[in-house]
């Protein structure tokens, strides 16, 4: 595994290089975080809520990417042709290409929460569920990855595949809990939304460190071994 540490921190150089995907990528994390600071002060009676949408900035930073952006991008251009000649495996590369975006975020997470908690503002959680919610994280990172993948090849059959990616996100963004709590859905509903993936990229693993329902990993896993 050691080999491939040069390789992630070539990744890392190269998305800082491009600047403006960098920053539209944290930018996704700017909705729960202005909504974080929002529930701070309008509802200040309400810890969780806050709590919640600090969560899920967390979360959608470390599990969102952009892996079917470049791969439809490299069949588009024609530079896939290069990739599949290099020496490490293609699903390989941009594996460590999503190590390395994940790497790149951490420091933009510390920036928000190390003031938070020199200055006493940060909402209190059970830390032993850290290593539940943790374990998720790493579920929840494998089921996009495994999603984009797909979506980027879908570029093979039709170049307007980027359509389908910006719908996906779409939903993404109200279905996976991003914009508010899936609990507000009516019961029938949620139930139906387990049968997608949306809960599990971001969703479970912020219920599951703000309530500690380990019981929430099985059908995490269901949804892993089905993408």
């Amino acid at each position: 595994m050691a080999h491939y540490f040069p390789m992630i921190l070539l990744h890392c150089k190269e998305i800082f290089f491009l600047k403006i995907n960098y920053l539209s990528y944290l930018s996704y994390g700017l909705f729960p975080l202005l909504m974080f600071a929002a529930s701070s002060s309008i509802f200040p009676d309400m810890p969780s809520m806050s709590l919640y949408y600090l969560s899920i900035f967390i979360t959608s930073q470390l599990v969102n990417g952009w892996t079917s952006t470049v791969v439809a991008t490299e069949i588009m251009t024609g530079k896939i042709g290069n990739r599949l000649l290099y020496p490490v495996n293609y699903r390989l590369q941009h594996a460590l290409f999503r190590v390395a975006s994940v790497m790149t975020v951490i420091p933009v997470i510390a920036v928000v929460i190390i003031p938070l908690i020199l200055l006493g503002k940060m909402p209190e959680f059970a830390s032993e569920n850290l290593p539940i919610w943790f374990l998720s994280i790493i579920i929840s990172i494998v089921i996009q990855f495994q999603i984009s993948m797909i979506l980027g090849w879908i570029t093979t059959w039709s170049e307007r595949s980027r359509n389908v990616t910006m719908l996906w996100f779409s939903l993404l963004q109200i279905l996976s809990g991003v914009m508010f709590p899936l609990s507000y859905f009516p019961k029938a509903i949620l139930e139906a939304l387990f049968y997608t993936p949306f809960p599990y990229f971001f969703y479970i693993p912020t219920v599951i460190l703000i309530e500690g329902d380990h019981h929430l990993l099985l059908p995490q896993l269901i949804c892993l071994g089905d993408v």
